[in-house]
């Protein structure tokens, strides 16, 4: 209600005087709401503040002009949104709807803060589809080249790029990404940028300009020079596309030769996984396998993986399982011997398959059942195998040739014949001494010493 003293003014005047007004409301509510920021650093006092409706309020107060005020709101509400119940609000409150126009404010402080806050936001799926439905997607790529905001705009495209359905809004300024991958010197480039080029790649429209101004053969060089298994990565995804993966012919050799070559584990695999997308009638196979020798690279990385060698001898312990196999498996193959190999290999998952198969094996072939038994126990008693050999290096030969040697060796070991268990249950009658001439007495305490005596002095000598 006007009082008389106002009716007297002339509009030029009255505008005056509410701009004013509106500028020390504006200074109140600045004083008021730093003050908030401040004790809101106590979690506590930030809970209180969210269920009194202080989302609410600060994304009314984003409907003023003054920047120094709008800078303050956008801070809190930055720090607010780290908070899921906050985030929600702000949603509900439609806040992505009150961002555009800091965007093309004149202050960079607020355009920074804006993003920050849009980058905080952007961990929500829905809050994403907002973003792109209110349009600022564009105004984002253009403050791409500003290297004030170039990171937080980089993160904030990146998580926009999870989404499919957003994937193909990329198409203006994917070009512009790629030159700025390219740009960078050294292999120091940003892993945010790398991250956001592999997820656009999977998209077939934004291919289609990757591979233009000859950006891919720029790209395919700076991966071989760098080894980068990131950047192939990103081939990987392009060469996935029907439309692309012509362009990829050309670097079949450079691609085939990493493969065997390279010693990079990560970029070995994303070049492997560029070879199996090229689905392409023009390519011999069959030659660039023989002239790169890819097939005994193919045997020497399955050896080592010990994952493919437990499924090799779980398919041997299957076969064994039947006992039709079980003849030719032992007569017409290699595998007991292979078998009797793995035992010292030191995955115990091998082992332990392996020492099963060969005990299915030794109970059907007695002549493998001999060299299982020796095998294993070699393989038991290695470390004191491994001494006795040593022993009997520098021991000198005073024993007559058709005696034993104090200790079975390993060369014993292997050509010695262990007879069945039968035949040591059942000696014969000559070998057993008659219960009359047995001395009961002879172990008794000063026996037993003298026993530990001279086992004392064999193994001194």
């Amino acid at each position: 209600m006007e009082c008389i003293d106002d009716k007297k003014l002339t509009e030029e005047q009255k505008m005056k005087r509410f701009r004013t007004l509106v500028r020390k409301q504006e200074h109140l509510l600045r004083v008021a709401y730093y003050l908030l920021l401040n004790i809101s650093e106590d979690e506590t006092v930030e809970e209180k503040m969210s269920k009194r409706n202080i989302v609410g309020l600060l994304v009314k107060a984003l409907d003023r002009d003054n920047d120094d005020l709008l800078i303050l709101v956008v801070t809190f509400l930055k720090k607010l949104s780290i908070m899921q119940c906050n985030k929600d609000a702000m949603a509900s409150l439609n806040v992505v709807d009150k961002l555009p126009k800091m965007l093309e404010s004149n202050s960079a402080d607020l355009v920074h803060l804006a993003l920050k806050l849009l980058f905080n936001l952007s961990f929500d799926n829905k809050m994403r589809y907002r973003i792109v439905k209110a349009g600022l997607l564009p105004k984002i790529m253009s403050l791409l080249s500003d290297d004030r905001h170039q990171e937080v705009v980089l993160k904030i495209l990146y998580h926009l790029s999870y989404e499919d359905d957003i994937k193909h809004h990329f198409v203006d300024c994917i070009g512009l990404i790629i030159d700025m991958l390219l740009l960078n010197v050294g292999n120091e480039g940003d892993k945010t940028m790398i991250a956001l080029c592999i997820n656009l790649a999977t998209d077939a429209s934004n291919t289609q300009h990757i591979t233009k101004k000859n950006r891919l053969q720029s790209l395919m060089m700076r991966a071989f020079t760098y080894q980068d298994a990131l950047l192939m990565k990103m081939l990987r995804n392009i060469s996935d596309s029907p439309a692309s993966a012509a362009s990829f012919i050309e670097f079949v050799g450079d691609i085939a030769k990493a493969v065997v070559e390279s010693r990079e584990e990560d970029f070995v695999k994303e070049c492997i996984g560029i070879l199996s997308n090229l689905h392409l009638p023009d390519l011999d196979w069959a030659e660039i396998f023989k002239h790169f020798d890819m097939i005994k690279w193919i045997k020497n990385i399955i050896s080592k993986d010990d994952e493919i060698v437990l499924q090799i001898v779980y398919v041997f312990f299957v076969t064994l399982s039947h006992e039709n196999n079980i003849d030719y498996v032992v007569s017409q193959t290699e595998a007991p011997a292979y078998l009797i190999d793995l035992l010292q290999d030191n995955n115990k998952s091998i082992r332990k398959i392996c020492n099963t198969c060969l005990n299915i094996i030794a109970d059907y072939s007695k002549t493998w059942a001999d060299r299982i038994r020796i095998e294993k126990f070699r393989h038991h008693n290695a470390q004191w195998l491994q001494m006795v050999d040593s022993q009997q290096l520098g021991m000198e030969d005073e024993e007559e040739e058709d005696e034993l040697p104090p200790y079975l060796n390993t060369e014993y070991l292997s050509t010695a014949v262990v007879p069945p268990l039968s035949d040591l249950n059942e000696p014969p009658d000559s070998e057993l001494i008659p219960d009359a001439d047995l001395d009961y007495n002879y172990f008794d305490d000063n026996h037993d010493q003298n026993f530990v005596k001279v086992c004392n002095s064999l193994v001194n000598k």
